[in-house]
């Protein structure tokens, strides 16, 4: 079962994972190819792509923590 188990919970960090770059690059289009209407806007944009980029060293970091590396 617990091969099941993590069979499910690889999918999903990779499904994520996919995701997340999906929206970053999303985002990435928006900024780059819309013109800008405020810098606050733009900034709040770019904001986005910087805490999905977070959101993936995350996961990367509880990875390594889950097969025994070094966390914080």
């Amino acid at each position: 079962m617990q091969s099941m188990a993590q069979t499910y919970a690889d999918r999903y960090m990779q499904i994520l994972a996919n995701l997340i770059e999906k929206t970053i690059e999303e985002e990435k289009e928006f900024v780059t190819q819309a013109p800008i209407v405020s810098t606050e806007h733009h900034n709040h944009r770019i904001g986005i792509i910087s805490g999905l980029r977070k959101c993936l060293d995350l996961m990367e970091e509880a990875e390594s923590v889950l097969l025994g590396k070094e966390g914080r």
